[in-house]
């Protein structure tokens, strides 16, 4: 019969080995075989590099892969990668811009409502 690790158990022993302890080490210090612990530690390794890659962008022009975060522009070729709600939102802040030039009885109720828009789509971009 299988044994079941619990989440904790398996958080402990890939700190552990990221930590520099060898299998037999985490072995004898949590009592788990060595069979079970090669299993575990795959497994994690799989799902973490499955993780990892989720996170990789693409270019939805060229298909180049998008290794930073922070980029705007493809660099392979030029094109704009932002999503839509980056977008927006720099559009949102020159559109408070322009309403701050306004009389402010006017500007106002305009710049309440790009924060409301602003805080929602951040709210957005962020999952």
């Amino acid at each position: 019969m299988k044994k079941i690790y619990s989440d904790e158990m398996i958080k402990t022993v890939m700190e552990e080995r990221q930590a520099g302890l060898t299998r037999a080490e985490i072995s004898e210090k949590y009592t788990i075989p060595i069979s079970s612990l090669a299993y575990i530690i795959t497994k994690e390794q799989k799902r973490e590099r499955k993780e990892a890659e989720a996170k990789i962008r693409y270019c939805p022009h060229c298909k180049a892969k998008i290794e930073k975060p922070e980029m705007k522009f493809c660099w392979n070729c030029g094109a704009d990668i932002r999503s839509e709600e980056q977008i927006l939102l720099k559009e949102l802040e020159t559109l408070r811009g322009i309403l701050a030039s306004f009389p402010v009885a006017h500007a106002d109720e305009g710049i309440k409502i790009c924060v409301k828009i602003e805080d929602y789509l951040k709210g957005r971009a962020e999952k």
